[in-house]
């Protein structure tokens, strides 16, 4: 659960002339290695250190001028942990298949244990809906065998 602030000021050509104060939940961000300049700094948290109330954040900006920031706040779990959900219009699948090269062509047959080093691995996932919709946005950012 790894979780991110940044933070960068600027006015006229980017001059920093105050950084603003960050405090995520209960804990003020003391900013290291600033950006000369723009001010730009992040700090990150790993899985252990990052609590339901870091969701609660407060930036105090004390000079003139604009401020820029972002909170980044990232979510994994072991996907042998992940259940589906049922109460919602979408439905997706992941199907992993092994490309095989035949006589008569490519031929894409299932994976139904472990794969060999070389193996051309397909992925094919489908995304169904109960409904019309305006827009969805389909990401799978896992390799096509690093998961099951």
């Amino acid at each position: 659960m790894p979780s991110t602030v940044c933070c960068w000021r600027g006015t006229g050509p980017a001059l920093v002339r105050c950084l603003v104060r960050v405090k995520v939940g209960d804990l003020p961000i003391e900013p290291q290695d600033v950006e000369a300049g723009t001010g730009f700094y992040e700090q990150r948290f790993v899985r252990d250190e990052v609590k339901p109330d870091m969701g609660r954040v407060q930036v105090t900006k004390t000079d003139p001028g604009v401020a820029w920031g972002s909170v980044h706040w990232q979510y994994l779990e072991d996907m042998s942990k992940v259940t589906p959900y049922e109460g919602t219009p979408l439905t997706l699948k992941k199907q992993l298949y092994v490309k095989e090269n035949t006589e008569t062509g490519p031929v894409l047959r299932a994976v139904e244990g472990p794969v060999s080093v070389g193996d051309e691995l397909v992925v094919r996932v489908e995304l169904r809906v109960d409904r019309d919709m305006e827009y969805v946005h389909l990401k799978d950012q896992r390799g096509s065998a690093s998961n099951r």
